[in-house]
């Protein structure tokens, strides 16, 4: 099967969750677990950030329908395992779309560098509204 990418590709096919994390220190540690060991392959196809939502750590996973069911259940195994509980209704919403806007801003001034969404001050940490 042929795909097509094209730069202008709409951001809005991607779909997310987020989890509260028990500590700031195991949201770090699942991060880095992520990046290492679960996403390797096309950045492009994902984004994970981590941040404080309410003023709890957070991490947020956004992917594209492309993503295979096999790295989506282990991204999510490795959270829960963690201990990381999954957000739901509105707050998840307002994350999800405070990401993509934040990802689409990324992407259209360096395309290369998603992996990691710095926070405009160099931190890798971001604050979500409420």
């Amino acid at each position: 099967m042929h795909h097509e990418h094209t730069p202008e590709k709409p951001q809005d096919t991607l779909t997310g969750n987020a989890w509260i994390m028990p500590s700031p220190e195991s949201a770090r540690a699942v991060y880095q677990t992520l990046l290492s060991n679960v996403l390797l392959k096309r950045p492009e196809d994902w984004s994970l950030t981590s941040g404080y939502f309410n003023d709890q750590p957070v991490l947020v996973f956004l992917w594209e329908p492309a993503l295979s069911a096999e790295v989506m259940a282990t991204v999510t195994r490795v959270v829960t395992t963690a201990g990381g509980k999954e957000v739901k209704g509105e707050a998840r919403e307002s994350i999800l779309v405070q990401i993509r806007g934040r990802r689409k801003k990324v992407m259209d001034h360096s395309p290369v560098d998603t992996v990691v969404m710095r926070h405009s001050k160099g931190k890798v940490w971001w604050e979500f509204d409420n």
